[in-house]
């Protein structure tokens, strides 16, 4: 449980440095969206690389948009440890990607940045809380098994 949590707080803080890096590259540079991917995939860290690492792979296999992509790879973020709601709050910020003007893509970057933020802040504070008694349940168990085994 301990390392769910922990899990949780590093695809968090990958998808939030990876939106910055989105929302930087969309308003100052406009990058096409499929050298950003390729770029975010080479030099991102985390599960945030994978993700957009494997939705740029499929752009470039079938030609299709950015959201038709990032679809089904949505759907498999759970198993990173990011919750429903994490999900939700990413697939809202890049349902524009690629499809409006610059500046629509930066609000909903903010306010997915915002979100993801927010999660992030709860996440590390339930790690804090809850890190250290799923700790000492596991050291309690082990020493209860070698004492059994004994």
């Amino acid at each position: 449980m301990n390392k769910s949590l922990q899990g949780r707080v590093k695809a968090l803080a990958s998808f939030i440095a990876a939106l910055q890096i989105i929302k930087a590259e969309v308003v100052f540079r406009a990058l096409p969206l499929p050298r950003l991917l390729d770029g975010l995939a080479r030099d991102g860290e985390g599960a945030a690389a994978h993700f957009f690492g494997g939705i740029g792979a499929r752009m470039g296999e079938r030609g299709d948009s950015f959201w038709a992509c990032a679809q089904p790879a949505l759907k498999n973020l759970k198993a990173t440890g990011l919750l429903g709601s994490d999900v939700r709050a990413l697939s809202v910020a890049l349902h524009v990607l690629g499809r409006y003007d610059s500046g629509t893509q930066a609000e909903a970057l903010d306010c997915g940045i915002a979100a993801l933020s927010r999660a992030l802040e709860e996440a590390r504070a339930e790690l804090g809380q809850k890190g250290r008694v799923y700790r000492a349940m596991g050291v309690t168990v082990g020493i209860m098994l070698a004492l059994m085994v004994v």
